[in-house]
């Protein structure tokens, strides 16, 4: 079990993030597909693996990052140097700070 995570957590971790964008209309898909990638990847996500899954675009990625932080659904630490990576945490599920992403 990685990060004391279960998969009855991430389902129930999801559906509340479901849940909030139901009330909030400034999530678009694009937001909704971008956090559903970050919750089921591991400890250290690539760049191009996230554009992949979340089926976005490299521009997209970085603007649903930024809305992500502001709408207050993640906490996002961008690294701003290319051979370290962004520091990412889902604020969904009930857990801050075990669900920690990086994307480099």
């Amino acid at each position: 079990m990685k990060y004391g995570l279960n998969k009855e957590y991430m389902k129930d971790g999801l559906q509340d993030f479901i849940d909030a964008v139901k009330k909030d209309r400034r999530v678009k898909p694009s937001h909704i597909s971008l956090y559903a990638a970050l919750a089921l990847q591991g400890e250290n996500v690539a760049r191009s693996m996230l554009l992949q899954q979340a089926k976005i675009a490299e521009s997209t990625l970085h603007r649903c990052l930024h809305d992500l932080q502001a709408f207050g659904f993640i906490l996002y630490e961008p690294s701003y140097n290319p051979k370290k990576k962004s520091k990412i945490i889902l604020l969904y599920g009930g857990c801050y700070d075990c669900v920690e992403r990086t994307a480099g």
